[in-house]
């Protein structure tokens, strides 16, 4: 009659001395290996610190580089990029938590006139209880992303030229802001425009004004782009003195309240908070 085996403990194999050889041969796989892992998981970690590091510090050079140079791009490439782009990073997107704060709930219907109205009346929309606009001064530049193309079909942006009579009735908004267009316009097409902007506007019109606009213009005429119908810079007394020529006034409460929340100044614009009752026919 065969015997039956006995039953092998892990006490029994201790004792065998099997335990003694199986731990001889794992231990060595796990000095090899453990310290290989560890070696990769502190690369790792040194990768994604570096990484975060670097994304941090280019995020708050971008935030400085726009809260002190007014635009991360330049005059002629803010046309190209944001006319066709939702994307809102230019100075009026900056400044427009400002306003908000400023005009509360008389900032309820706004328009936007600017290169960048797609990006800005998009922000716009996102707010609760405000309406918004927009009129962009040219065409846009192909491709154009398919959410400013929905907001141009649906008439919540418009293509026009600013420097003709707006297609909106008198008083149909209580806030227009306006950024990079009458920079660099004649004397008539200023009275135009400014006319207009105080027509269609309830309460106040809010400028953005780039100093840098005419410099650029005049670099673009000696390469030959474009002639230059504008030669002198205008400093902010200049525009200050066309307004009172039209009968708009300066909102002294709204630009002290404006210049209080925003305590740094927006190097490269002058920003003009005007009330638009008394307009100048």
């Amino acid at each position: 009659m065969p015997r039956r085996p006995a039953n092998v403990t892990p006490r029994r194999l201790a004792e065998s001395g099997f335990a003694d050889s199986f731990s001889s041969v794992t231990a060595p796989l796990k000095s090899k290996t453990s310290p290989l892992v560890s070696v990769c998981l502190v690369l790792l970690g040194v990768i994604i610190l570096l990484t975060y590091s670097f994304s941090s510090s280019g995020k708050f050079a971008r935030d400085r580089s726009l809260s002190e140079a007014g635009m991360l791009i330049s005059f002629e490439e803010e046309k190209e990029e944001f006319a066709s782009r939702p994307e809102c990073r230019t100075a009026v997107c900056h400044v427009a938590q400002y306003l908000q704060r400023v005009y509360g709930d008389s900032m309820n219907r706004v328009l936007h006139i600017g290169p960048s109205s797609c990006g800005v009346v998009l922000k716009l929309l996102k707010e609760e209880k405000l309406e918004a606009w927009g009129i962009l001064p040219f065409d846009p530049k192909p491709p154009v992303h398919s959410v400013c193309e929905n907001l141009i079909r649906k008439g919540l942006i418009r293509v026009a030229d600013v420097a003709q009579p707006l297609c909106y009735k008198s008083r149909s908004f209580s806030l227009v802001l306006a950024n990079d267009i009458v920079d660099t316009m004649t004397s008539r097409q200023l009275n135009v425009t400014l006319r207009e902007l105080a027509r269609v506007s309830s309460d106040s019109v809010v400028l953005l004004i780039n100093t840098n606009a005419i410099q650029k213009l005049q670099e673009a005429s000696e390469e030959g782009t474009r002639p230059v119908k504008v030669l002198k810079p205008r400093s902010r007394l200049w525009w200050q003195h066309r307004f009172q020529m039209l009968g708009l006034k300066e909102s002294e409460e709204a630009t002290k309240r404006f210049n209080t929340l925003m305590r740094q100044k927006l190097a490269g614009y002058h920003i003009f908070h005007l009330i638009s009752t008394e307009v100048i026919g």
